[in-house]
């Protein structure tokens, strides 16, 4: 495991790629040629990006060889500081996603 800091405000992609980003914002845009998607979390701080790439994606028996090029994981995670809840405390926390064309 390795820890790096990526001061980059967009995140760009070929191959596969496996990310935890620490402390991320709240909102997070996915936009490609033909659409567009806004990802909202609350009460999580965390948020992992993959993808498996060509070489993962044909090792995955739920996934047609090419089905890479078409998927992108993005989800709200607590990595950093995972919940931890006690008997009878509650924790609330989403994710949105609101697609649109672009």
């Amino acid at each position: 495991d390795k820890s790096v800091t990526d001061a980059a405000a967009v995140l760009t992609f070929e191959n596969e790629i496996d990310r935890i980003y620490i402390d991320a914002p709240e909102t997070v845009h996915v936009r490609d040629v033909h659409r567009s998607l806004i990802i909202r979390s609350a009460g999580f701080r965390d948020l992992v990006v993959w993808n498996p790439g060509r070489a993962k994606a044909a090792t995955l028996p739920d996934m047609p060889a090419d089905g890479y090029l078409r998927m992108l994981c993005v989800e709200a995670a607590a990595i950093a500081t995972p919940i931890v809840l006690h008997d009878k405390e509650r924790w609330i926390g989403t994710q949105t996603l609101v697609a649109s064309s672009s």
